[in-house]
Protein backbone atom coordinates (compact mmCIF):
# COMPACT_ATOMS: atom_id res chain seq x y z
CA UNK A 1 0.00 0.00 0.00
CA UNK A 2 1.39 3.66 -0.87
CA UNK A 3 1.11 5.94 2.13
CA UNK A 4 -0.98 8.89 2.18
CA UNK A 5 1.29 11.43 0.79
CA UNK A 6 1.95 9.55 -2.49
CA UNK A 7 -1.67 9.01 -2.46
CA UNK A 8 -2.53 12.96 -2.10
CA UNK A 9 0.56 13.56 -5.06
CA UNK A 10 -1.23 11.05 -7.63
CA UNK A 11 -4.81 11.81 -6.77
CA UNK A 12 -3.39 15.76 -7.09
CA UNK A 13 -1.53 15.22 -10.24
CA UNK A 14 -4.83 13.29 -11.61
CA UNK A 15 -7.60 16.04 -10.23
CA UNK A 16 -6.04 19.43 -10.44
CA UNK A 17 -8.08 21.36 -12.47
CA UNK A 18 -11.17 19.30 -11.92
CA UNK A 19 -14.14 21.96 -11.05
CA UNK A 20 -16.32 19.72 -9.03
CA UNK A 21 -14.54 16.62 -7.13
CA UNK A 22 -16.15 14.05 -6.24
CA UNK A 23 -14.57 13.21 -3.16
CA UNK A 24 -15.67 17.00 -2.22
CA UNK A 25 -19.32 16.28 -2.68
CA UNK A 26 -19.62 12.97 -0.46
CA UNK A 27 -17.26 14.70 2.50
CA UNK A 28 -20.40 16.04 4.13
CA UNK A 29 -22.46 12.42 3.42
CA UNK A 30 -19.94 9.48 3.17
CA UNK A 31 -16.41 11.23 3.84
CA UNK A 32 -14.90 7.50 4.11
CA UNK A 33 -15.85 7.61 0.38
CA UNK A 34 -13.51 10.23 -0.27
CA UNK A 35 -10.97 8.50 1.68
CA UNK A 36 -11.10 5.13 -0.06
CA UNK A 37 -10.83 6.99 -3.25
CA UNK A 38 -7.55 8.72 -2.30
CA UNK A 39 -6.23 5.54 -1.02
CA UNK A 40 -6.95 2.71 -3.37
CA UNK A 41 -8.17 4.45 -6.72
CA UNK A 42 -5.12 6.70 -6.87
CA UNK A 43 -2.50 5.42 -4.11
CA UNK A 44 -2.83 1.75 -5.32
CA UNK A 45 -4.42 1.57 -9.12
CA UNK A 46 -3.56 5.02 -10.34
CA UNK A 47 -0.14 4.87 -9.11
CA UNK A 48 0.88 1.99 -10.92
CA UNK A 49 3.59 2.56 -13.48
CA UNK A 50 1.78 -0.22 -16.05
CA UNK A 51 -0.26 2.32 -18.08
CA UNK A 52 1.18 5.73 -19.19
CA UNK A 53 -1.85 8.80 -17.75
CA UNK A 54 -3.81 8.65 -20.96
CA UNK A 55 -3.78 4.85 -21.12
CA UNK A 56 -5.15 4.98 -17.51
CA UNK A 57 -7.78 7.85 -17.84
CA UNK A 58 -9.05 6.20 -21.39
CA UNK A 59 -9.50 2.66 -19.67
CA UNK A 60 -11.60 4.39 -17.03
CA UNK A 61 -13.62 6.57 -19.86
CA UNK A 62 -14.69 3.50 -21.48
CA UNK A 63 -15.24 1.37 -18.99
CA UNK A 64 -17.57 3.80 -17.24
CA UNK A 65 -19.22 4.24 -20.44
CA UNK A 66 -20.00 0.62 -21.12
CA UNK A 67 -20.90 0.13 -17.42
CA UNK A 68 -24.04 2.96 -17.90
CA UNK A 69 -25.41 4.90 -15.36
CA UNK A 70 -22.07 6.40 -14.41
CA UNK A 71 -22.61 10.08 -15.82
CA UNK A 72 -21.16 11.54 -12.76
CA UNK A 73 -18.12 9.31 -12.19
CA UNK A 74 -17.82 9.71 -16.14
CA UNK A 75 -17.65 13.25 -15.84
CA UNK A 76 -15.22 13.16 -13.53
CA UNK A 77 -12.58 10.95 -15.55
CA UNK A 78 -13.30 13.13 -18.77
CA UNK A 79 -11.72 16.11 -16.77
CA UNK A 80 -9.16 13.69 -15.18
CA UNK A 81 -8.42 12.65 -18.56
CA UNK A 82 -8.13 16.32 -19.73
CA UNK A 83 -5.84 17.31 -16.70
CA UNK A 84 -3.25 15.31 -17.71
CA UNK A 85 -3.38 16.73 -21.32
CA UNK A 86 -5.14 13.62 -22.90
CA UNK A 87 -6.82 15.47 -26.02
CA UNK A 88 -10.73 15.90 -26.48
CA UNK A 89 -11.18 14.96 -29.82
CA UNK A 90 -9.15 11.47 -28.47
CA UNK A 91 -11.73 10.91 -26.08
CA UNK A 92 -14.58 11.47 -28.34
CA UNK A 93 -12.36 8.91 -30.44
CA UNK A 94 -12.12 6.37 -28.07
CA UNK A 95 -16.46 6.70 -27.42
CA UNK A 96 -16.60 5.86 -30.98
CA UNK A 97 -14.18 3.31 -30.99
CA UNK A 98 -16.12 1.46 -28.62
CA UNK A 99 -20.03 2.40 -30.34
CA UNK A 100 -20.19 -1.56 -31.72
CA UNK A 101 -19.56 -3.48 -28.60
CA UNK A 102 -21.08 -0.97 -25.98
CA UNK A 103 -24.12 0.37 -28.10
CA UNK A 104 -25.41 3.90 -29.41
CA UNK A 105 -27.51 4.87 -26.23
CA UNK A 106 -24.00 4.72 -23.99
CA UNK A 107 -21.94 6.21 -26.17
CA UNK A 108 -24.15 8.83 -26.98
CA UNK A 109 -24.89 9.45 -23.25
CA UNK A 110 -21.05 9.57 -22.80
CA UNK A 111 -20.63 11.81 -25.65
CA UNK A 112 -23.00 14.37 -24.03
CA UNK A 113 -21.35 13.76 -20.73
CA UNK A 114 -18.05 14.58 -22.34
CA UNK A 115 -19.23 17.77 -24.45
CA UNK A 116 -20.67 19.05 -20.91
CA UNK A 117 -17.48 18.95 -19.57
CA UNK A 118 -15.38 20.07 -22.65
CA UNK A 119 -18.00 23.55 -22.77
CA UNK A 120 -18.06 23.85 -18.51
CA UNK A 121 -13.64 24.27 -18.89
CA UNK A 122 -13.85 26.00 -22.32
CA UNK A 123 -11.99 23.45 -24.14
CA UNK A 124 -12.45 23.43 -27.90
CA UNK A 125 -13.89 19.84 -29.01
CA UNK A 126 -14.43 20.48 -32.97
CA UNK A 127 -13.46 17.37 -34.74
CA UNK A 128 -9.70 17.58 -36.30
Amino acid sequence: MKDDDQAEKVYQHFTTGTPHHLTSSMSDIAPDIGLYIKEFVFGEVYARDALSDEEKTLTTIVTLMAMGGCEMELNNHVNVALNVGVKPQKIINVLIQALPYAGFPRVINAVQVAKTVFIDRNVDYQPE
